[in-house]
């Protein structure tokens, strides 16, 4: 059954969702809600609940949710691993939380292209740092 909690404007949003552009093939909806509307403030377990109610209720519509960031207290930065260590140690040092994600698995080298891809200077950090790393000190 749906998590209420304080502020929770969840029961809204579903009903919205639900509706979406049922009978209104010209109407574009969407729902934008921020995670405290759904009381993230009082339980991430009971916001994410919200959230994927809202979800489940839109998908069947096509209507599209989206969530809007509202406050640095919720961002998490999450950034590669050896990529800008002192911005990642600055981050955290002010209290900011830091994910380190290291790509693993089969899908590495895609990944990898596809970041290179995404920005050309990337290119020249990559060979940089592999040519740094093969580096040998007599």
């Amino acid at each position: 059954m749906a998590t209420r909690t304080r502020g929770s404007s969840r029961p809204r949003c579903v009903r919205v969702g639900a509706r979406g552009g049922r009978g209104r093939a010209t109407l574009d909806c969407a729902i934008s809600v921020k995670l405290t509307q759904l009381g993230l403030d009082d339980s991430v377990d009971a916001c994410r609940e919200n959230l994927e109610g809202i979800a489940e209720a839109a998908e069947p519509n096509g209507t599209l949710v989206m969530v809007d960031m509202e406050s640095t207290r919720y961002v998490v930065f999450q950034m590669l691993y050896g990529v800008r260590r002192d911005l990642q140690a600055r981050l955290a040092r002010q209290g900011y939380p830091v994910r380190v994600y290291i790509p693993y698995g089969t899908e590495w080298y895609p990944y990898l292209t596809r970041r290179l891809a995404e920005r050309p200077a990337n290119v020249w950090f990559f060979l940089s740092n592999m040519a740094r790393g093969m580096r040998v000190d007599r």
